[in-house]
């Protein structure tokens, strides 16, 4: 993944660019699976090409002090994407057809990758004391709500992972 943007500074450090393995499965018209090798799977949607996965957790992010409630931050990734065609091995997109569901006829290529985005966004769940987070009480964040994405490319590879 390439890091399009980030609001949450030092708060939720990111890198430029993200590596990882993922495996992704489809029913169409029904349920896509989004598993990391280490991580849960997600499920989410998927039709004619297209998916959609979410993930929520909650995180305490300062423990009560003085009686005030602790800060407790809700964590929420978004990734959509299109299954496409065309995808070289560096993960760039092109051919006359990319982005082009596979209709799953004979006159269809089968898709060779996907093309996304990943969302995250930070944000203090009702009744929560967050300004000891924020920069100017010492905290990381500049400002909460705050969020970062990162554009994903995938190539298909022949062999499971895992």
């Amino acid at each position: 993944g390439e890091l399009l943007e980030t609001t949450c500074g030092d708060g939720h450090p990111v890198l430029p660019t993200l590596l990882f393995h993922v495996e992704l499965r489809d029913e169409p018209g029904t349920i896509g699976y989004w598993k990391l090798s280490d991580g849960p799977i997600a499920s989410g949607s998927y039709e004619a090409g297209a998916f959609r996965f979410e993930d929520a957790t909650q995180h305490v992010g300062v423990d009560a002090t003085d009686g005030h409630p602790g800060c407790v931050v809700e964590r929420r990734e978004v990734i959509e994407g299109a299954l496409v065609q065309g995808v070289t091995h560096d993960g760039a997109v092109g051919g006359a057809d990319a982005g082009v569901p596979h209709d799953g006829g004979d006159a269809g290529e089968p898709r060779d990758g996907f093309d996304g985005t990943t969302t995250v966004r930070i944000t203090p769940t009702a009744g929560s004391e967050c300004s000891l987070l924020l920069q100017p009480q010492g905290g990381a964040f500049p400002a909460l709500p705050c969020g970062f994405s990162y554009r994903l490319r995938g190539t298909r590879l022949e062999e499971p992972l895992w």
